[in-house]
């Protein structure tokens, strides 16, 4: 093992150690791990699932849908039941999208799209986002059908522009 391999794992071992500090350091964490393939990432992730901080649930249950974790979509979607906190099931809404089979997307597609109209506003960008994100052939009809019918409710000024430039960089 080469000697940047050996820091490497020592940074994912510390940054494992520490997803029981404050929220900010255990989302940094999260994303960390989320971008290696440490051994023991994605269990000690899936144990945030059930954080008491809506922010790290979602952050930890979207990384797990980036990490193409299906060992944990059980989890994600018993636990997606039960949840009441609208930014939470936003990363939740992505994880199961991201980790389902084909028959399942359109229905996670659906939830996500619903989560636009969020009372929690940072759920409702982190939504958009997250559709964006997974705009492809197969969803765009569903996507840009949901994007109309936010456009045309009553959406702020602000997340419309939002969603403006996220359309326009995703056709760049």
């Amino acid at each position: 093992m080469g000697k940047s391999e050996n820091l490497s794992n020592e940074v994912y071992r510390k940054a494992i150690e520490h997803l029981h500090d404050e929220v900010l350091v255990v989302m940094s964490c999260i994303e960390l791990l989320s971008n290696s393939n440490f051994e023991g990432s994605v269990s000690s992730i899936a144990e945030l699932l059930t954080h008491p901080d809506a922010n790290v649930r979602c952050v930890a249950a979207e990384a797990l849908g980036n990490m193409d974790s299906p060992e944990a979509l059980p989890d994600i979607m018993r636990i997606y039941q039960a949840e009441m906190d609208e930014l939470a099931k936003v990363g939740q809404t992505y994880a199961i999208y991201m980790l389902c089979d084909s028959s399942e997307e359109n229905q996670a597609v659906a939830d996500m799209a619903d989560l636009l109209y969020a009372n929690n506003e940072t759920a409702a960008y982190r939504a958009m986002n997250n559709l964006v994100a997974i705009l492809d052939d197969t969803n765009e009809n569903m996507i840009y059908k949901a994007f109309k019918d936010k456009s045309n409710s009553v959406a702020s000024e602000a997340f419309l522009e939002e969603l403006r430039g996220n359309i326009k960089t995703y056709f760049e």
